[in-house]
């Protein structure tokens, strides 16, 4: 389909888009009789290790990681290299405060795909012709309102990705996302959030570096998740992923009576973003030490 794709052909290729969007105690060596000594103090050695690696894995889970979706074509990892970013995200744009920092974040995400075989064709031709759609359906996301279309959009993706099909350069589109996240802080000695897979020490903002004892810690902090859609030109949804970045919030020690206040430096921590990365593309490419389970 090209650019002469009527309005019938977007919205039936929208209808099979449509379902994504949907979104949004035993022991080691049990009863045996060890006569040698030397194999004893061998195996004592061997269980007493075991249990401090099972000890350091368990602590290391964070139950929190996403729920990622993965199709063969992308799991094997054959013939399906060359991804175009999309410059919108899959649904609603990302908060104002964090739209300054998407081209930072898709910049790290190229450089860590690229090391693994990936190669990106330039974000301008999807730009053009999600711009093309726009003009025949209009603009999904009305501004004013913050309300999304959901209909339009459908239709307008459907068109842009129908135009992309003319070339022989592109086996799939990337949406790359900042998704705002309402997280809370554990209450007790040590404070830490966890969501989408990784866990954050509360940022403190001003002087000082103690916070009194009545600190309301359970409330809701703001915090942002890299959240990935990859989708094959016929609209087929071949891999979804999510990870944690940081914690957009932090404690103002200024005040008289400390509180949550947006952090005046966001993004700036790059292994933060690299970790949040790796969460995201996990199991596309596998994360070293990736604290979920296997699905």
């Amino acid at each position: 389909m090209g650019l002469s794709g009527n309005h019938d052909m977007a919205e039936n290729a929208a209808v099979k888009f449509a379902f994504a969007l949907s979104y949004c105690s035993g022991g080691c060596y049990n009863g045996a009789i060890i006569h040698n000594r030397d194999i004893a103090v061998r195996l004592f050695l061997l269980c007493l290790a075991a249990s401090i690696l099972a000890a350091c894995s368990t602590t290391a889970d964070n139950p929190t990681t996403y729920a990622y979706t993965i199709e063969d074509k992308m799991r094997d990892n054959k013939g399906f290299k060359r991804l175009i970013i999309a410059h919108v995200n899959f649904g609603k744009p990302s908060r104002l405060y964090l739209q300054n920092y998407e081209s930072r974040v898709d910049g790290i995400l190229k450089t860590y795909l690229k090391k693994h075989g990936y190669s990106f064709v330039s974000s301008a031709l999807f730009e053009q012709a999600w711009q093309v759609a726009v003009r025949k359906y209009g603009n999904p996301f009305d501004k004013s309102t913050g309300k999304l279309n959901q209909k339009t959009f459908r239709l307008v993706v459907a068109d842009t990705f129908s135009q992309l099909q003319e070339r022989n350069d592109i086996d799939g589109v990337m949406f790359t996302d900042l998704i705002e996240r309402n997280v809370q802080f554990t209450t007790g000695i040590s404070h830490v959030a966890r969501w989408d897979g990784v866990t954050r020490k509360p940022p403190l903002q001003g002087p000082g570096d103690s916070v009194s004892s009545g600190f309301n810690w359970a409330a809701p902090v703001d915090a942002v998740s890299l959240w990935v859609n990859v989708f094959a030109l016929d609209l087929a949804l071949q891999f979804q992923g999510a990870g944690g970045i940081e914690v957009t919030q932090a404690v103002d020690m200024k005040a008289s009576n400390p509180k949550f206040v947006r952090r005046r430096s966001i993004l700036g921590n790059k292994s933060n973003i690299e970790e949040g990365i790796k969460l995201a593309m996990h199991p596309l490419i596998v994360m070293k030490g990736y604290p979920g389970a296997s699905q």
